[in-house]
């Protein structure tokens, strides 16, 4: 005998002989209510992200302190993607030795997580010291975003 639980009630088909279909059109219900779940999931997280985003925009535009307005922001965009830091680089170059690296002017972190512009010698940062921060420095010239986790780095 097969059941099916969809929204919390059990449903019993009657039994044909033919189980196997029953339980693929069980297996096809679960599978459908699965992707309904995962995209009003994905719903929700896209929301939030905008709802983020917004109160961002809305920190910049309101607040009249500059560097507290961009920390505001930071701090909103962070907690609506519920990440635990989130930073902007400036690009430099150095005239002399035509050295290229990067400061850390604005930093949010959640409680408990040390700062990256805190941490020694992590800032500044050149750029051609890194092993394989060659595409990130082509996709910041290029005007694109670049994003890591934390597994996705390499540690040094």
């Amino acid at each position: 005998m097969v059941k099916i639980v969809k929204d919390s009630e059990v449903y019993s088909p009657p039994h044909h002989g033919n189980s196997a279909a029953v339980d693929d059109c069980a297996k096809e219900d679960a599978c459908e209510n699965d992707s309904d779940r995962t995209g009003e999931a994905e719903q929700q997280r896209q929301n939030t992200l905008l709802s983020g985003v917004a109160e961002a925009a809305r920190q910049l535009l309101a607040t009249s302190d500059f560097e507290a307005a961009v920390n505001r922001a930071l701090e909103a965009i962070a907690r609506a993607a519920n990440i635990d830091r989130i930073f902007i680089i400036e690009n430099h170059s150095a005239t002399s030795s035509q050295a290229e690296f990067g400061s850390c002017t604005y930093e949010w972190t959640a409680p408990g997580v040390v700062m990256s512009r805190e941490v020694p010698d992590r800032f500044p940062m050149v750029y051609g010291e890194i092993e394989g921060f060659s595409a990130w420095l082509r996709a910041l010239k290029a005007g694109h975003p670049v994003q890591k986790t934390k597994s996705e780095m390499s540690e040094g």
